[in-house]
């Protein structure tokens, strides 16, 4: 028990240094990093943030820099997990790499597609006539946004995680797809409510999260039957 212990608080040393090594570096170099984030903002002429608070820019960076080494630092944790529960499990190192890869593919695919998308739709209703003396523009304040960043990082990476789990789960035979036929209606009401909890307080956010979790899981039954089709010839 003791040996165990030990273990597990070096492995949690490990990665709270190395959290802290990538939260400084990140830091250090935050206003480089939100440009790229905030990139596909700019391509919208939408790069313009304020804040009203005299603190509100720094406390906004450093919550900046915290989420990016969040969300950097998961792989290396599941690193130390899995060799932490290594030797009482039977799970081969090929499916912690192929995870991994999962994640690093879809944090950019959330950067560079799924987040550009969601700007581009809520910057749809901005009123802009050069014949009307009505207008409405967006000014960001550098908290709200960042706030709105990770939350939809997040959302979508949980999405990306899932798909993965549960063909993980289906490849070992743990579920079936007719499991998840079957279970369809509550799966689809429970993502409702978990994503109301986590998108922003209104009906469109809440389908912007949803709806990508709906594909997902129609895409793994069929992507599942056509498995099974393939394995039984």
């Amino acid at each position: 028990m003791s040996f165990h212990f030990k273990e597990i608080s070096w492995r949690l040393f490990y990665f709270f240094f190395s959290f802290l090594f990538t939260f400084c570096f990140i830091f250090f170099y935050s206003q480089e990093l939100f440009f790229l984030m905030s990139f596909s903002l700019i391509k919208f002429n939408q790069g313009f943030f304020i804040f009203t608070n005299l603190s509100d820019a720094f406390f906004a960076f450093l919550k900046f820099s915290f989420f990016l080494t969040f969300f950097i630092s998961m792989p290396f944790f599941f690193i130390q997990f899995y060799f932490f529960l290594k030797p009482g499990i039977y799970i081969n190192i090929f499916y912690l790499c192929l995870y991994i890869l999962h994640y690093i593919i879809g944090f950019f695919i959330a950067i560079e597609l799924f987040i550009p998308i969601t700007y581009e739709f809520f910057l749809g209703f901005k009123l802009d006539l050069p014949l009307s003396p009505l207008s409405l523009n967006l000014f960001t304040k550098i908290d709200q946004f960042i706030s709105f960043f990770f939350s939809t990082l997040f959302s979508f990476l949980l999405l990306f995680q899932l798909l993965f789990f549960f063909v993980f789960l289906s490849i070992n035979n743990f579920i079936s797809y007719k499991f998840l036929i079957n279970s369809r209606k509550y799966n689809f009401i429970f993502s409702l409510i978990f994503f109301s909890l986590l998108s922003p307080p209104d009906i469109f956010s809440l389908f912007i999260f949803t709806l990508p979790f709906l594909f997902f899981y129609e895409f793994l039954i069929i992507f599942l039957l056509i498995y099974k089709e393939i394995k039984n010839k």
